[in-house]
This record gives C-alpha cells, sequence and structure tokens, in this order.
C-alpha cells in the first residue's frame, strides 16, 4: 500500500476522516501497523466513543513501475522482515487466520 485512509464515526454521529502517504509503498505489516496507529492518534481527537471506523489500504500504482538500475539493496532486517511476513502469509492460508497471532 501506499497510502492509508480512516473514516471514523463518533458515537454522536460526528464523523472524522484522515489519509497517510506511505513513502515507500510497503505491504510489511509492521510498517502498516504503526502508520495506522500515527493516522489514528492524529484523525481521532476528541474524547467520545467511537460507532465505527474504517480503515482502507490504497495501491495507487497502476501497471508497471520503472525499477532504478542503481538502487541501494534493502537492509537484511527488512529482506528477513518480507520473509517472515511470506512464511506468515502461507501458514494462515494453509491453517486459516486464526492459527497465528501477534502477541499482545
Amino acid at each position: 500500500a501506499d497510502r492509508l485512509e480512516l473514516h471514523a464515526r463518533y458515537a454522536d454521529h460526528r464523523e472524522a476522516d484522515g489519509w497517510e502517504v506511505l513513502d515507500p509503498a510497503t505491504d510489511l505489516d509492521t510498517a502498516l501497523v504503526a502508520a495506522a496507529r500515527r493516522l489514528l492518534d492524529r484523525a481521532v481527537t476528541r474524547r467520545i466513543a467511537l460507532s465505527a471506523v474504517r480503515l482502507t489500504t490504497v495501491l495507487a500504482a497502476a501497471g508497471d513501475v520503472q525499477l532504478s538500475l542503481f538502487a541501494a539493496p534493502a537492509p537484511v532486517a527488512v529482506v528477513r522482515r518480507a520473509a517472515l511476513n511470506a512464511a506468515i502469509d502461507r501458514v494462515r492460508r494453509r491453517y486459516g487466520t486464526a492459527s497465528l497471532r501477534y502477541a499482545v
């Protein structure tokens, strides 16, 4: 995703909207969760209960994207996190979404 959009409805029927651009675009869950928390903190400013929250991810890149010929290789931590996310996705596809959960 390269953009997160948030729509929140308060219990008194008022609404709040916000968005955050992710640069570079990412599919890593830790980066998406961190961006979603920042967005929620920024968009939801009232101390009233929420009755609905919608978080949408947007990928604006339609079609092929030109890659850089001389880009620096990704850091090892990013490569390892991407491999871990891929393994988690494979386990969840095989055994269901409740098979693995993050500790709180």
